[in-house]
């Protein structure tokens, strides 16, 4: 079995021995607290001075070491603590005492012996390589766990072990189950496409294999780039389609990106030198399966950011328009109203004048004509006019901004269409997560390749936006049908009610928690493994967490009276102000090197690294790698090299004592 680098040699030095501790952690650590169950066993001087060094450096560490192994000044620490005036040799310290010691220690703080727990240990490690970690997280992430399981710590060779036989368990596993489901049809496939180059052609520099160029994922928003990387996706959903079975399999969603990933940062050569071919087919699968997933979020990136910038640049548009808008003849239409409604009303009232100073007529029939006068219009006058009125404050507003905005959408429909209407074929949504509505006008574009009839579903539209789904003739408009439901998939994805299926970015939020089958299988085990066994009964969780609320909503109304930062206004609302932050002590980078001073990169990434020791987060990619990292200097020209926009070939060329070991170096993960 390949030996994992964990840690560096001396870090490894430090993990397996006693730290060194300062005067006030060997006063706190180092005590003369015995219990009565203790007292015949440390009646001699060397058995009190190697209880009280074994129970201080497990306190500090969680871990046991053996005699010859404790410190120096520790012992004489402990030596003069327990008044003895004569030499003591710790290896004198018997081993069936030290054996009976540490059984009492973790007892006494109820710790468990890493021996009686290996196997819980080993579960955990075979848990923990199914995630992207990488072998020093695992290594991280198995210490937490023993601390919070409170069991005893191994040293470090026992953690470098554990996880490379889980690694190598865990891929052998994925190895098996990929080779059980593909089919031989499947296989010959993969086979195939490992070897294929982009043309029929030899390969060559500029007739690359097909993998190589499907690596890279184009991001540009040009319809000419995005018509490059939808020939790209199509190869890979095709590709995708054939492996259906394969990606169901929900063993691999959380680990094969790694194996993706790696394919896509090794060179061709690597790849082709794995000799086990039912690895090799594990790798390829991945690969393809990773990139259908990022291909769909870029494309989702794509049409978010297309769909926004295109609304956007509308509004900047009609907001000039409708500044430059002659309102004239729309008001001169209204005023016009508004004078007839006013004639009208004159005539009106010269009749009822004429009524009331005739002699033809009585009182009571005078009065009877007024009211069949009054009584003929459906609406007084006075309302008529107030209703044009409203009218014309609010023309060239609302309504004919309204108007301006859609008729510039409608007239910049290509800008829109030929950027995302092909995009919009290419997503997969998850129906059974996503809304009814905005799904089924989806899958009717995509059904019938883009082309819309007025037969399309309409009810995600609103009501008031309908209205511009019909031109002046009253026919159908199709392009602004497409550019509302474009407006719509964005909103809805942004919202989470619209998602894809096969994602990181835009999955279902159930999609990013653990499976209802899984939960409802190894409830218990998850539970214990997350250390939240005490929630397992929901009546007693939910009390629990209302008597801890209410516990602090107590205490916060306590404060309230001497809380500084809350005050109340007059109708006693709160108003809460944030302290200000004290005076930043951060300073600009000419502040401290001067200015017009000249300073190599090599330096200020030396400088850097002494204070940050930046240089120790570089790793190799591989999880199973058993390399020691490159040099220092090495890692400065490979930041160079890529930050200043040199290439790694070349700083490799042109720098002394690096050559090929750069391009290592610059595939590595931070």
């Amino acid at each position: 079995m390949a030996r994992i680098n964990l840690l560096k040699e001396k870090d490894i030095e430090l993990f397996d021995n006693p730290v060194e501790l300062t005067i006030e952690e060997k006063k706190m650590l180092f005590t003369l607290e015995f219990n009565s169950d203790l007292e015949p066993n440390l009646k001699k001087g060397i058995t009190t001075v190697g209880y009280i060094l074994q129970k201080g450096y497990f306190l500090a560490q969680k871990k046991f070491f053996v005699p010859n192994q404790y410190r120096k000044d520790d012992i004489r620490y402990v030596t003069e603590l327990c008044g003895l005036e004569y030499h003591i040799d710790i290896l004198d310290y018997k081993t069936s005492i030290y054996n009976k010691h540490r059984v009492f220690i973790l007892n006494k703080f109820g710790y468990r012996s890493f021996s009686e727990c290996i196997h819980l240990f080993e579960k955990e490690a075979l848990e923990l390589v199914k995630t992207p970690l990488r072998p020093k997280e695992l290594f991280f992430s198995l210490i937490s766990f023993l601390e919070e399981k409170k069991i005893e710590q191994p040293k470090h060779y026992i953690f470098a072990q554990t996880i490379a036989k889980s690694l190598n368990l865990f891929e052998q596993n994925l190895v098996n189950m990929i080779d059980e489901n593909l089919t031989i049809v499947q296989k010959k496939l993969l086979d195939e496409i490992m070897r294929l180059p982009v043309n029929d052609d030899e390969v060559t520099s500029k007739n690359p294999y097909l993998i190589t160029k499907l690596k890279r994922v184009i991001q540009a928003i040009t319809p000419r780039k995005i018509k490059e990387s939808i020939d790209d996706f199509n190869i890979i959903k095709d590709m995708h389609f054939h492996l259906s079975n394969i990606t169901r399999l929900n063993e691999i969603s959380s680990i094969l990106n790694y194996y993706a990933v790696w394919v896509v940062k090794a060179e061709h050569i690597q790849f082709d030198s794995i000799r086990d071919i039912e690895r090799k087919r594990l790798y390829i699968v991945s690969f393809i399966i990773y990139q259908y997933r990022i291909r769909q979020d870029a494309f989702a990136d794509i049409f978010l950011q297309v769909v926004q910038k295109y609304y956007n640049t509308t509004n900047k548009l009609i907001a000039n328009d409708f500044l430059k808008k002659d309102l004239k003849p729309s008001k001169q239409k209204q005023l016009m109203k508004i004078r007839n409604i006013i004639f009208s009303s004159k005539k009106q009232l010269e009749k009822i004048k004429q009524i009331i100073f005739t002699n033809q007529y009585g009182d009571s029939e005078k009065l009877k004509q007024i009211k069949n006068i009054l009584g003929s219009e459906n609406e007084s006058f006075h309302d008529s006019i107030i209703q044009e009125i409203d009218k014309l404050e609010n023309l060239g507003t609302a309504a004919l901004k309204e108007e301006l905005f859609f008729k510039a959408l409608n007239n910049g429909y290509r800008k829109i269409h030929n950027r995302i209407a092909g995009i919009l074929l290419m997503l997969e949504f998850n129906s059974e997560m996503s809304d009814l509505l905005i799904i089924s006008a989806i899958k009717n574009y995509q059904a019938k390749n883009g082309k819309i009839t007025h037969t399309a579903p309409r009810e995600f539209i609103t009501k008031n936006e309908q209205k511009w789904l019909f031109n002046d003739n009253d026919e159908f408009n199709p392009q602004m049908y497409k550019i509302l439901l474009f407006k719509e998939i964005s909103s809805h994805i942004k919202a989470g009610t619209l998602n894809l299926k096969f994602s990181d970015k835009y999955k279902s939020i159930d999609d990013y928690l653990i499976s209802y089958n899984r939960w409802k299988l190894d409830k218990k085990e998850l539970m214990d493994r997350a250390n939240i066994n005490h929630l397992s009964e929901m009546e007693e969780a939910m009390l629990l967490l209302k008597e801890n609320m209410a516990e602090h909503y107590k205490k916060t109304n306590e404060n309230i009276t001497t809380n500084e930062y809350l005050k109340f206004n007059k109708d006693n609302r709160p108003r809460v102000t944030t302290p200000k932050l004290s005076e930043s002590t951060s300073h600009f980078v000419h502040e401290i090197i001067g200015e017009n001073i000249y300073i190599p990169l090599t330096k200020i990434l030396s400088d850097t690294n002494f204070s940050s020791n930046f240089t120790s987060s570089f790793l190799h990619y591989s999880r199973k790698s058993s390399k020691d990292s490159p040099s220092e200097n090495i890692i400065y020209a490979a930041i160079i090299a890529l930050g200043c926009n040199i290439g790694v070939r070349k700083m490799g060329k042109i720098s002394t004592g690096i050559g090929a070991e750069i391009r290592i170096c610059s595939k590595m993960v931070f």
